[in-house]
């Protein structure tokens, strides 16, 4: 099969087998292959200032921030590739994809919707070790986290500069501040 075609459906299996041949990144979404896109320069802006500040506050513990080309597989069969993860699992550095990830970090551009933003959701909080979950937008000061409780999930929406998120399960914590570090929004964004 060439790097032009993509199959109908696959399972996890055979789409594992068949992204490994392929020049650029796939998710598989309900057995299809979607092509990812290149990304803004705000939208890299902000994945580094989330890496980093993370980074920082990792540094010397086993869990780490990883970008976007570290994939996530869903208990749903769906595999992803998140802007940012934080992964507990001991490093191994030809892992390819999350074996521990605690946090997941989507950066959102215009052409995700409500409802592309909502299966994420559902393949995030399917993996058993999610315990952290944030959409950030890159078209105003806005982010919603989701953090996962005994009974259920506690959703935490912020428009502003002021506060941030307490990443527990790390021992971590990202302001909104250092996620929108170095951006400026046009007055009234």
């Amino acid at each position: 099969m060439n790097a032009m075609m993509k199959p109908a459906r696959l399972s996890l299996e055979a789409y594992l087998a068949w992204e490994a041949g392929q020049e650029l990144k796939h998710e598989l979404v309900n057995g299809r292959p979607r092509m990812m896109a290149g990304a803004a320069k705000i939208h890299n802006r902000v994945c580094a200032n989330i890496i980093r500040h993370l980074g920082n506050r990792l540094a010397g513990k086993p869990c780490q921030p990883y970008g976007s080309d570290m994939k996530f597989i869903s208990p749903t069969g769906n595999a992803r590739y998140p802007d940012v993860q934080v992964d507990c699992a001991p490093f191994r550095g030809d892992d390819l994809i999350s074996e521990d990830p605690r946090v997941i970090i989507e950066v959102l551009s215009p052409a995700n919707d409500w409802l592309d933003v909502q299966r994420r959701l559902a393949d995030y909080q399917a993996h058993p070790a999610v315990r952290h979950i944030l959409f950030v937008s890159t078209q105003k000061i806005a982010a919603q986290a989701y953090a996962r409780e005994a009974d259920g999930w506690l959703e935490q929406t912020l428009e502003s500069l002021e506060g941030g998120f307490a990443l527990l399960a790390i021992g971590a914590e990202l302001t909104m501040a250092e996620i929108y570090e170095g951006i400026e929004f046009a007055a009234g964004e």
